[in-house]
């Protein structure tokens, strides 16, 4: 999201100040007023949308394991046993032990207070495996100098749409946030975006190389995105 576009919507300029969040504390500073819009990869939900309004979706993703490469670790049945890291305030948070605890495995939980500690505690040996959605797992791995020692395993084990967060009961701010979705479908400039961050080099050199997926790109079609 351009904050620009957001700017010629409400006929004003606009000043950004860039606030640094956590998973954990993004909700209380959208709740709080401190932060207007929230730009994170944040998953909407029924129970977040009782608290919090959500843009359109603008990515699509799912859970997958980051496990250091030889350990043989394929999937989650493979972690019988073992530590898993897991990040506060995220859905991975309760959703993957419920997963584990549906299928009787025997895995034990460490929780971190953000994404770099997690993988800190993978990479130091403290966990065998880092359960997050793929496409995060990707981009910790593209900013990592030992990205050759660690791949990413296994099916989806959630499902999840990301959407920019902001506060509840605005109307005219998320009118103004549905306007600014649709002009940036309609010029085709959201598919500008993604290639720039999910298919172009990142300022690392490093590229992601995720092709749009046909339901992410039906759903900006939606949005106005016009047919090739």
């Amino acid at each position: 999201m351009r904050v620009e576009v957001i700017a010629e919507e409400l006929g004003k300029d606009v000043r950004v100040v860039q606030r640094p969040v956590t998973p954990e504390n993004r909700f209380d500073l959208v709740t709080s007023g401190e932060i207007d819009l929230d730009c994170g990869s944040t998953t909407n939900n029924v129970e977040r949308r009782k608290i919090v309004a959500f843009s359109p979706t603008m990515f699509v993703t799912g859970t997958k394991l980051l496990v250091r490469r030889g350990s043989g670790i394929l999937n989650l049945r493979n972690l019988e046993g073992k530590t898993v890291m897991l990040t506060r305030g995220t859905v991975h948070e309760t959703a993957i032990p419920k997963l584990a605890e549906r299928q009787k495995l025997g895995i034990k939980f460490v929780f971190a207070s953000d994404h770099q500690e997690s993988f800190q505690m993978l990479a130091m040996g403290k966990a065998e495996a880092f359960a997050n959605d793929d496409v995060q797992l990707y981009g910790i791995l593209a900013e990592t100098k030992s990205r050759a020692d660690f791949r990413v395993v296994g099916d989806f084990l959630t499902y999840a749409d990301y959407a920019l967060m902001f506060r509840k009961d605005d109307p005219e701010f998320a009118e103004v946030v549905e306007r600014a979705f649709r002009r940036l479908a309609g010029s085709r400039e959201i598919v500008a975006i993604y290639e720039r961050w999910l298919l172009k080099p990142l300022p690392s050199g490093v590229r992601l190389n995720l092709p749009m997926s046909p339901h992410l790109e039906e759903l900006f079609r939606v949005q106005g995105l016009p047919s090739d």
